[in-house]
């Protein structure tokens, strides 16, 4: 029968000790043994078992020979390995129950359901809930003839609502615009807050880079390949290789209020790497022909040229090799460029 913490120290300290022949001295062994137990029997209290046995050991090695220190040692020892075990236990269950739930993050690419892959679809609908912030009333009602369990939300309450939805359903889904892990650093937030709590899995899509590259017809690169930039870093610290084919994503953001004093050092840095009348392209691609466009200016009227550009557009500047694939394309590649160039 097992023997516990409480019913041996019911037993007492010194004064139950009187089998043990000696007399106790303040400053003797005998005496600082029985201090050693009541400071145990202090962490037990507080719930420190581990403090506990080590006091108590001490206790035991100054009195091999009084039984209560034995006993007492052993009880809170077994007590501990119990306590063990049901953390092991309930960590055991903690982990298989992250396990059973999963999230699912799927790119609606540049809008559903045309450019969501069969998997995604599938995914989508074995959810209990799929949250998105980024779906315009259309796009959603699209997701929604797919049998697909859409909550349209804020991205500021996206975290807490994909928390939320775990508690009711074991798999859960994320649709969001574009590359899910490509220049979204507030999608990577809310993955590290929900992995946690549930598996994390991202489903490879249709990248919305390959509508650039195909819009231009790339077939070809520049000697020194293709630079993409993130103009929220770029914007701070200018740098361009024009050997390069560079594409700036997000160029909305040299535009940005928090950027306006980056503004001048930018365009400055551009203007030292390029002619003046070089060509730049702001692009945009949508399923709608009507929204789906390519607008041309140059490095010296850069400036104005940012002004037609909202958060889908994508800033190209080719190099000259890029330039001379782009004049002779191919015959099936329908290229239609505005011109909004100020310097002609």
């Amino acid at each position: 029968m097992l023997v516990t913490i409480a019913q041996v120290s019911s037993a007492g300290g010194i004064n139950s000790m009187k089998d043990s022949g000696k007399k106790d001295k303040p400053g003797g062994s005998l005496f600082l043994a029985d201090r050693l137990r009541r400071r145990a029997q202090q962490e037990i209290a507080k719930g420190d078992l581990k403090a506990a046995v080590r006091l108590l050991g001490r206790a035991k090695k100054i009195q091999p020979d009084v039984a209560h220190f034995a006993q007492l040692y052993a009880a809170t020892l077994a007590e501990l390995n119990l306590s063990a075990r049901r953390s092991e236990g309930c960590g055991r269950k903690a982990q298989a129950s992250k396990a059973k739930k999963k999230l699912s993050v799927v790119s609606c690419g540049f809008g559903p359901p045309a450019q969501m892959t069969c998997e995604s679809v599938d995914a989508m609908r074995s959810c209990g809930a799929v949250y998105s912030c980024c779906l315009d009333a259309i796009a959603a009602r699209g997701v929604f003839k797919l049998s697909i369990p859409l909550v349209r939300c804020r991205f500021q309450s996206l975290s807490r609502n994909i928390r939320r939805a775990f508690v009711r359903h074991d798999n859960v889904g994320l649709l969001i615009y574009g590359n899910p892990l490509f220049l979204n650093p507030h999608v990577e937030g809310i993955l590290r807050d929900i992995s946690s709590l549930a598996e994390v899995q991202v489903l490879p899509g249709i990248s919305s880079f390959d509508a650039l590259v195909n819009m231009f017809g790339m077939m070809n690169l520049s000697g020194k390949g293709v630079y993409l930039a993130d103009c929220e870093s770029v914007v701070k610290d200018p740098q361009f290789e024009p050997e390069q084919d560079t594409f700036f994503f997000s160029p909305w953001r040299i535009n940005d209020k928090e950027n306006r004093r980056y503004r001048a050092g930018f365009f400055k840095a551009i203007a030292d790497k390029y002619p003046g009348r070089f060509p730049v392209f702001l692009a945009k691609y949508s399923l709608n022909p009507a929204k789906c466009e390519i607008i041309r200016g140059c490095v010296a009227c850069l400036p104005s040229l940012l002004k037609y550009c909202d958060r889908a557009h994508t800033l190209v500047v080719f190099s000259e090799r890029g330039q001379l694939s782009l004049s002779n394309s191919p015959p099936w590649l329908r290229l239609e460029v505005r011109n909004k160039c100020v310097c002609d």
